[in-house]
């Protein structure tokens, strides 16, 4: 009988490749709790929690088939991103906008004003910064470290950290145009 939870995600991975169902039951139990914790931070008009966790469970069960030990990045940012993605991409395809609250009780206008705002410097940002850039800028928003960002595009934590002040002093030009 194994025990599965002294396993290693990387150990895990191999024997859910290899038809074992309790390792891949067993990986799907080990990060229920970072689907969930991600859902959590969004909310779609019209849909449930328990629906971004669904969608956030299916992503998972997906990187876990598609997960390969040999590419240098962790399984658990790997599955982050899986995950965030197909929330993300959930979001886009309600054709509704997150609901924006703002937390410090100030008045900012409409919350179609401050969208269209947003809106407006995303746009901006992501014309002009390279595929590469706006990659490394997203997953730093989304809260990765340099060290986790670092591995996923096969770079150093201080060639993230060179970019992303380039990013932000692009950033602060924008801003101020």
């Amino acid at each position: 009988m194994n025990d599965y939870s002294i396993k290693t995600d990387e150990e895990l991975i191999l024997l859910s490749k290899a038809d074992d169902t309790a390792a891949e039951e067993a990986l799907l139990r080990r990060y229920a709790s970072l689907v969930s914790a991600v859902a959590r931070r969004y909310f779609v008009v019209g849909a449930e929690t328990d629906d971004l966790i669904q969608e956030g469970m299916l992503a998972l069960f997906k990187c876990i088939r598609e997960y390969r030990c040999d590419r240098n990045a962790q399984f658990k940012t790997y599955a982050t991103l899986c995950v965030k993605r197909r929330i993300f991409d959930m979001i886009r395809a309600s054709k509704t906008r997150p609901t924006v609250v703002p937390l410090d009780g100030c008045d900012t206008g409409s919350f179609e004003e401050v969208e269209e705002g947003i809106d407006a410097i995303l746009q901006k940002i992501k014309a002009a910064l390279s595929e590469d850039d706006n990659r490394l800028f997203t997953m730093y928003i989304d809260g990765f470290s340099y060290a986790e960002i670092a591995t996923d595009l096969d770079t150093t934590a201080k060639k993230v950290d060179n970019s992303l002040q380039k990013i932000k002093k692009l950033l602060k030009k924008i801003l101020k145009d």
